[in-house]
């Protein structure tokens, strides 16, 4: 059996882009979060939020570490939210999915970026 935990689109404020007029204002991103494993959370069986992840402590971490600092690229806070998230599921497979709203040329229009790690020890700085 596969036993996944989700949180779709979660809207997260932070400091974001290369541009000037981006470091100056703080702007939203959608957050898309998938952690699949194999094992079974025991709170399946004890219906015990102590024997299972508690998504409103799960999303305040994110939360506050989104406000910590600013990242020029989605793709590096991708990467980071996996990193974070790589101290609790050690052995889960995480996808993070990070959608943002530019406006280019007075359009607007959204791009994402995906990232998907199923090795714990996987490093992308080779």
């Amino acid at each position: 059996m596969l036993y996944t935990i989700s949180i779709n689109k979660l809207p997260v404020l932070l400091s974001i882009g290369v541009f000037d007029f981006e470091h100056t204002v703080k702007q939203e991103v959608l957050l898309n979060i998938r952690i699949e494993s194999n094992e079974s959370p025991k709170g399946c069986v004890s219906d015990q939020l102590t024997d299972t992840t508690c998504y409103k402590e799960l999303i305040e971490q994110i939360l506050s570490f989104s406000a910590t600092k600013h990242f020029n690229l989605i793709e590096h806070f991708a990467y980071e939210i996996v990193q974070l998230l790589r101290v609790k599921f050690s052995k889960e497979s995480i996808t993070i999915k990070v959608t943002k709203f530019p406006t280019i040329a007075n359009q607007k229009q959204n791009v994402s970026f995906l990232i998907q790690s199923d090795h714990p020890l996987e490093n992308l700085t080779k």
